[in-house]
């Protein structure tokens, strides 16, 4: 979708390009940086849908992507990547499995087209059928830990579990919606996917059981889990190995593309970078170098200011780092400002 339905319900709000979609960045009155609240709505219209169907889409799938579809049950959802040959992340997203035969691919808008396009390229004879889903379809998210109270309050009744889906029907109404439970970092996430006439009349209701945020909040709280996102740490020539995004690959399922050079890196258990969170003593930004010792170990891929909480004055960073450096925990700077490798939070 390229512009969110949802904007004019913040006429004061500052917009921008995120994911692909021209989305509400931040709210009147509202700071990026403000914690983040027990439970917020996150208007997640960047998603985009594509529905594999057909009697060897199961099959086909598994044999392509790096998630183990052939042992994913209906109500099941998983990570996952779309490699080339030679291993590198060509597109990042999630896999629900409907049916028997039937899978929906949730990504955002800006790798709809990439992902499209590649798997169209191996359908060849099989008995497959790929649905792009958008426009018609959108998805709204409620996050945080009091989502199931907020969720419940707004209407809805049975919830999935982490790593699941179920069929709803919207409050009030009867259009069809599917629930999709993530755990992104620490941060529990009900994903709510359906018709756009369906889905639209929501955000109000949810609204008045959460609290709305925008982008900008949305985009710091997944950098303060050291959540990878694509165009920022998944890039051009990026392993599924070096973002540490390893739930997102099926290590028992077969042969897929890219397979042969991410199970050789496994059994080395070795890269020579990976992707890190860091706390700095001061202000740094993406795409500076890390050095260690007066040589570049790295490049920072995103950073925050700290302006709450036990690292208050600090700045929180994502970024790769080669291994040797984080092995023998060698002191590090970016810009002159000392840092040091964190486990996320990294506001905790």
């Amino acid at each position: 979708m390229e512009i969110s339905p949802w904007l004019h319900h913040h006429p004061q709000a500052v917009a921008c390009q995120y994911r692909g979609t021209r989305i509400a960045a931040r709210f009147a009155g509202a700071a990026a940086d403000a914690p983040f609240p027990p439970a917020a709505v996150c208007d997640w219209s960047f998603r985009a849908g594509l529905r594999v169907h057909g009697p060897d889409a199961r099959k086909w799938l598994n044999g392509i992507i790096s998630a183990n579809v052939r042992d994913l049950a209906p109500g099941q959802t998983a990570p996952s990547f779309l490699l080339n040959p030679k291993g590198h992340i060509l597109a990042a997203f999630d896999i629900a499995a409907l049916g028997a035969d039937e899978c929906l691919l949730l990504t955002s808008e800006d790798q709809r087209g990439l992902l499209l396009e590649n798997l169209r390229r191996f359908v060849f004879r099989s008995r497959v059928e790929i649905e792009d889903l958008a426009p018609a379809t959108l998805s709204v998210a409620v996050c945080g830990p009091g989502v199931d109270a907020a969720l419940r309050s707004a209407g809805f009744g049975d919830l999935p579990a982490v790593g699941g889906w179920l069929a709803a029907a919207a409050p009030g109404g009867t259009r069809p919606l599917r629930l999709l439970r993530w755990q992104l970092g620490k941060i529990e996430t009900v994903e709510i996917h359906g018709n756009i006439d369906a889905v639209v009349p929501l955000y109000d209701t949810l609204a008045r059981q959460a609290t709305p945020i925008g982008a900008a909040a949305w985009d710091r709280r997944l950098l303060l889990e050291g959540i990878p996102l694509f165009g920022r740490e998944i890039r051009a020539g990026v392993l599924p190995a070096e973002t540490g995004s390893l739930a997102a690959v099926g290590t028992n399922k077969g042969c897929y593309v890219g397979q042969e050079i991410v199970e050789r890196i496994r059994a080395r258990g070795q890269v020579h970078r990976q992707l890190h969170g860091f706390r700095f003593a001061g202000a740094v930004q993406a795409g500076e170098r890390i050095q260690a010792d007066g040589k570049d170990v790295g490049e920072l891929t995103a950073t925050t200011a700290l302006t709450s909480g036990p690292h208050a004055g600090q700045y929180a960073a994502l970024g790769y780092l080669r291994q040797e450096a984080a092995a023998n925990a060698a002191a590090i700077t970016a810009a002159g400002v000392a840092g040091h490798v964190a486990s996320p939070p990294l506001d905790a």
